[in-house]
C-alpha cells in the first residue's frame, strides 16, 4: 500500500497520538499563538517525524489523499477546523 498524505487537526492529543503511529505522512495546521485546532505537534507527545506542521494559511495547497477530522464541525469544512 502506498503512503497516504493525510490532513488532520491536533483536537484530541491521544488520538492523534495513536493515529500518527500508522505510518502514512501526516499534516497538522499551525498557526502563531497555537489557538485550537492549530496546534501543529504541540509539546505533549513524541510523535514520528512523517507527522508534519503546516501553515495554516498553505493548507489550500497541500496535496492531501484524505483529510481527517476529529471533530464533527471539521467534517463540514475541509479547510477549516473547530471553533
Amino acid at each position: 500500500m502506498r503512503r497516504l498524505k493525510i490532513l488532520t487537526w491536533h483536537i484530541h492529543g491521544s488520538y492523534l497520538n495513536t493515529l500518527a503511529r500508522i505510518e502514512h505522512d501526516w499534516y497538522l495546521p499551525a498557526k502563531p499563538g497555537r489557538p485550537e485546532g492549530y496546534g501543529g505537534r504541540g509539546p505533549t507527545f513524541e510523535l514520528p517525524d512523517y507527522v508534519r506542521e503546516v501553515p495554516a494559511e498553505q493548507m489550500r495547497d497541500l496535496a492531501q489523499d484524505l483529510p481527517g477530522a476529529q471533530h464533527a464541525e471539521a467534517q463540514r469544512c475541509r479547510y477549516a477546523p473547530p471553533g
